[in-house]
């Protein structure tokens, strides 16, 4: 009873069973829940040690965040900024321009066809190399942050490599007291690639389109040539896209800078490049001089005057020296048609001269070829050409004509006068003939109008010695007469008018004075001073010998009572040859002025040379 008791109780510390219930739990069941439990202990590790896992990830994470932040700002603190960029970008970049071609012009940006008559766009295709020098950015603004430098390079070398620009639009300005006056738009047909790696060369074929305004670029051009840079501000507006180039070909797009401004005024040394082209133009070019005139009278109200110049050699020296610009090879300038002003006592261009028309030849630049002026002029001339007096004393009045002449007739002087050129007839322009034009019709009659009185210097081949053929004196004498030594005699002067085609009398000389030196034996002995106007009588003339030229007889008598002795013992052997031999030959220098009337008024020329030789009796 007792081993059935204890076989039948619960295990004596065991968890008590409401036996009244009449339930009891096994054993086993109860054991089973311990491995449960210890799953759930282990899981609760795990995802503690997971999360003190991630809370120092992120806190890794945040550290090198930091890090790259600081990195990053610090790079960004020493990059270039883009005015920076544009500052230094012309000192870095080498261009070396291969080949320079004016193609012609464009009636749009659109047509591709070239267009002389009626263009609009001037097309010039530029070959370059393009080479891009970091060092040079040691000497420039920024080396003051060597770090700005490097990320400089490392940008452009290693990020983009190959940058594309897209010029979209580009408008150069000159700025007049803060307001903006557009001297051109320039566009580029296709984008323009080069490469960023230091020393690296990239060859560019760049097609620009420019569309000038005239009216503005003249302005700029007069101050240039006036010297006035301090009023020179010029700037351009660039509207461009940038591209990397990828390997793939594909262009990656980097940015669109809508308003890039260029201060010209920053890259170029004005005064240098004067220096430069001033130095040019005294060592190349060559003014141009009148080698050929002619002159005619088939009208009694006006003369006829044809001008040929030398060789205008305007293109010749600079297309000889850069061979690397290209032109059309036919530039034709068209008939013009010049007003001109001509300088008064000051040298001050202001008188204008309404009964003169005058017209120039078409030409061709390339060609070299000589320039035909055809005048015609009317008389009177101006009053204050020719009444205005500039200087005087007892035996000469100096007028601007007169100071003109002389210039003209002195081939060491120029003289300085100003023109105002206009297309002669715009209607009768055909398009055959505009087809090899330098700029198109309106474009020229702009550019003219624009330009408006502009000075030149004439030079001539002749001078005024030459225009003297030779001057005798008949029955010439010295008489000895109440202790006084006087001279007659009848001096012709014959004056050279190769130039002037004329079956008429229009032209006469009515009074002539100068200065009248003789010498014996090569020794001056006598100077015969004819300081006041004498008569004089005058003949047109042709000489059948020389091509039927003409030339014109002055003559008048010689009664001079102020002889100057010179050299008295030459004298006495003069009076010794006439009293034994009857006569004496003796040579004379003169140097005269002379009185011209024709339908333009009365002209006087001065400073005539000439000598010869006579028989004294």
């Amino acid at each position: 009873m007792l081993e059935d008791d204890l076989e039948t109780q619960p295990l004596l510390g065991g968890p008590q069973t409401n036996t009244r219930d009449g339930v009891i739990q096994p054993a086993t069941q109860r054991l089973t829940n311990l491995p449960n439990d210890r799953r759930k202990s282990k899981n609760y590790s795990n995802c503690l040690r997971k999360v003190h896992l991630m809370i120092l990830g992120a806190f890794f994470v945040g550290i090198a965040f930091m890090f790259i932040t600081c990195r990053i700002t610090t790079f960004v603190k020493h990059t270039p900024t883009v005015d920076e960029v544009q500052d230094n970008v012309f000192q870095i970049s080498d261009v070396e321009v291969r080949d320079v071609t004016i193609d012609g012009w464009r009636e749009s940006k659109n047509n591709p066809t070239l267009d002389n008559d009626n263009g609009k766009y001037l097309q010039v295709t530029v070959q370059a190399n393009y080479m891009i020098n970091y060092d040079r950015l040691q000497n420039s603004s920024l080396a003051i942050d060597p770090q700005k430098v490097e990320n400089f390079k490392f940008v452009a070398e290693n990020l983009v490599k190959t940058l594309c620009i897209d010029l979209n639009n580009s408008t150069t300005f000159h700025n007049v007291n803060n307001k903006n006056f557009a001297l051109a738009n320039v566009l580029v047909q296709n984008p323009v690639c080069v490469s960023l790696l230091n020393g690296t060369v990239t060859p560019l074929n760049v097609t620009l389109l420019v569309q000038p305004n005239m009216k503005n670029i003249m302005s700029v051009l007069k101050k240039i040539l006036s010297h006035k840079y301090e009023g020179l501000q010029l700037w351009s507006r660039v509207s461009v896209t940038l591209y990397k180039q990828s390997i793939m070909k594909l262009d990656i797009k980097l940015a669109t800078l809508p308003r890039v401004k260029i201060d010209w005024t920053k890259v170029f040394e004005w005064n240098k490049l004067e220096d430069q082209f001033l130095r040019y133009l005294d060592k190349n070019l060559e003014i141009p001089k009148v080698q050929q005139l002619q002159v005619t009278d088939d009208s009694e109200q006006y003369f006829d005057v044809q001008i040929q110049t030398t060789p205008l050699r305007i293109l010749d020296k600079l297309l000889t020296d850069n061979k690397w610009i290209h032109i059309p090879q036919n530039t034709i300038i068209p008939h013009l048609k010049w007003s001109i002003r001509l300088p008064d006592c000051f040298n001050e261009c202001t008188i204008e001269v309404p009964t003169l028309e005058c017209h120039s030849s078409k030409f061709d630049l390339r060609q070299n070829e000589s320039l035909t002026i055809y005048n015609r002029l009317g008389g009177p001339l101006p009053r204050e050409l020719l009444s205005h007096v500039c200087s005087s004393d007892e035996e000469n009045t100096v007028t601007p004509l007169t100071m003109i002449l002389n210039e003209l007739m002195n081939d060491s002087l120029s003289c300085g006068i100003e023109l105002k050129g206009a297309i002669a007839d715009m209607s009768h322009l055909t398009v055959q003939n505009e087809e090899d034009m330098l700029l198109p019709p309106d474009i020229l009659q702009s550019f003219f109008h624009e330009l408006d009185y502009f000075p030149i210097s004439i030079n001539t081949t002749f001078n005024a010695t030459d225009i003297l053929r030779v001057i005798t004196i008949d029955n010439m004498r010295l008489i000895w007469s109440d202790n006084r030594l006087r001279m007659v005699g009848t001096m012709i002067a014959s004056i050279d008018l190769a130039f002037y085609n004329t079956q008429e009398e229009r032209l006469a000389v009515h009074n002539i004075k100068g200065n009248l030196e003789i010498y014996h034996t090569g020794t001056h002995f006598l100077s015969i001073p004819m300081t006041v106007w004498t008569k004089s009588t005058s003949e047109i003339r042709h000489d059948e010998d020389n091509n039927n030229s003409t030339f014109i007889d002055v003559t008048f008598d010689i009664k001079d009572d102020d002889m100057k002795v010179i050299d008295r013992g030459e004298l006495s052997e003069v009076f010794n040859e006439i009293f034994f031999k009857g006569e004496t030959r003796v040579t004379f220098d003169s140097i005269l002025d002379v009185v011209v009337e024709s339908v333009l008024g009365e002209v006087v020329i001065t400073g005539l040379k000439a000598s010869g030789e006579t028989l004294v009796h």
